[in-house]
């Protein structure tokens, strides 16, 4: 019989070779044409990659969260904005297993992982700033049965494909305001779904805008308690950071991966090789160093969240430092291709753009810095 480390690893090997088989030969044409890979999609559940965090219970794999952090940084590094998209349910869903009854992770969970379906989390909107949750203006006021809903949404993840919105609202009963509270609402009657917006970068991650039209769901649509998303929403947004912080591992792998056979080869004004210089060393060799910092940060963050224990803080510093680091290893790297970097039919072009969102999603950086500062403030001060 295998052992669990065996079974892990050629988990991990297996996320590899898929990476290299099926994601490498395709991904620029859904980055070209801002589509979601379907395809690619289709080939991971046959592969048995899709979905394999979830709770064996629940139709999943339970593969531990440390060994899907190893097998999406390898991932990341040939495509990052597909490999969120592959992993997508697993933070969509997140308040479910964490505050969703057994009903609900049998319909809302199991589900989905059965018909292949996917799940998005609504929370930004247009009106109110992105890193100001507590503000939403999306409303559900109580009816008989359940909760009428209104509002839009805005740059929501693998929405054009989901079946199911996890919506973030503010609750009331007549005129009393309960709070926060969490929704699930399956796609139906009152859900406007637009298109894929044209971004930048992680243009293979369709993010529409969600609009919900007097949506009537029932009571049992409630996930938790009416007024209790707080740390539901918390709870969503470290799990969600972690993500960030995976996939920029990937990316600055992957620009490291571009790297170094380029200064190799590449002849330098006088004679020489790139490699030679000691300004080219010492710029690599210092991404090498804090690519290796922040996965260590990364396998720490994902094994204390297996262990169930609180990590707020560092969620949000693995995000901040990896998609800092992201952003210079591919500027570092882009420059070194001289014209070369700016142009689309060499990976660092996509990387670069790809780097270049995630200081804005999961929160911005300047706000996770600021929450990383305040805390320490409040120790200093002994609150």
């Amino acid at each position: 019989m295998r052992d669990a480390s065996s079974i892990e690893q050629e988990f991990i090997a297996h996320c590899v070779e898929f990476a290299s088989v099926v994601i490498a030969p395709r991904y620029r044409e859904f980055d070209a044409g801002n589509s979601f890979p379907a395809e690619i999609h289709e080939a991971a559940h046959e592969w048995k990659l899709m979905n394999a965090g979830f709770p064996v219970e629940l139709g999943g794999q339970g593969i531990k969260l440390a060994i899907l952090a190893c097998a999406g940084i390898e991932m990341a590094r040939v495509c990052a904005p597909t490999t969120f998209s592959l992993v997508f349910n697993h933070g969509s869903l997140r308040p479910v297993l964490r505050a969703g009854t057994e009903w609900q992770k049998q319909v809302f969970v199991r589900d989905i992982i059965e018909n292949r379906s996917y799940a998005s989390w609504c929370m930004t909107e247009a009106e109110v700033s992105g890193s100001n949750l507590m503000g939403i203006q999306s409303r559900a006021q109580k009816v008989t049965g359940g909760w009428n809903l209104k509002g839009a949404k805005v740059m929501i993840g693998n929405g054009t494909v989901a079946s199911l919105f996890l919506l973030l609202a503010d609750a009331w009963d007549g005129d009393k305001r309960l709070g926060l509270t969490v929704f699930a609402v399956p796609v139906g009657p009152g859900v406007v779904v637009g298109d894929n917006r044209q971004k930048l970068g992680f243009c293979c991650l369709p993010t529409p805008d969600v609009v919900f039209n007097d949506v009537f769901v029932g009571d049992d649509h409630v996930i938790g308690s009416p007024g209790d998303a707080v740390p539901i929403l918390l709870d969503s947004l470290d799990y969600m950071r972690l993500g960030g912080g995976i996939i920029t591992a990937g990316i600055t792998a992957g620009a490291l991966d571009d790297v170094m056979p380029w200064v190799e080869k590449r002849e330098v004004y006088g004679g020489g090789r790139l490699s030679d210089e000691s300004h080219v060393q010492v710029q690599v060799g210092r991404l090498l160093a804090q690519l290796t910092g922040l996965r260590m940060l990364v396998d720490e963050v994902a094994s204390r969240i297996d262990l169930g224990e609180n990590v707020a803080a560092k969620a949000a510093s693995v995000k901040l430092v990896g998609s800092e680091l992201a952003m210079r290893a591919t500027e570092v790297v882009m420059q070194l291709y001289g014209w070369r970097g700016i142009d689309a039919s060499f990976n660092i072009e996509k990387r670069f753009r790809d780097a270049r969102q995630t200081p804005i999603f999961e929160g911005t950086n300047e706000i996770l810095a600021m929450n990383l500062f305040r805390q320490r403030l409040q120790q200093e001060r002994g609150n």
